[in-house]
């Protein structure tokens, strides 16, 4: 949440919604084509949750936590 916004144009600063449109001081309303002004692209596509884990990924993350219990266990106990 803003608690002011600062016209780039004529630095004059107050709470947003003096800025509904443009800056009440000089008119500045902004630059329809810059970067960040389109309006969001809105989906009705139906999310769904990701796929699971592939099984050999399982069994990688097991064999790296064996070794590094290993090891571990090999440093302390020499």
């Amino acid at each position: 949440m803003f608690t002011s916004v600062l016209c780039p144009t004529c630095g004059f600063s107050a709470e947003p919604s003096r800025f509904r449109d443009g800056c009440p001081v000089c008119g500045h309303s902004g630059f329809f084509d810059a970067p960040g002004y389109e309006d969001p692209v809105l989906t009705s596509a139906v999310r769904t949750p990701a796929p699971p884990v592939p099984w050999w990924m399982w069994l990688v993350a097991v064999a790296i936590l064996g070794i590094a219990v290993v090891a571990l266990a090999g440093a302390i106990f020499r």
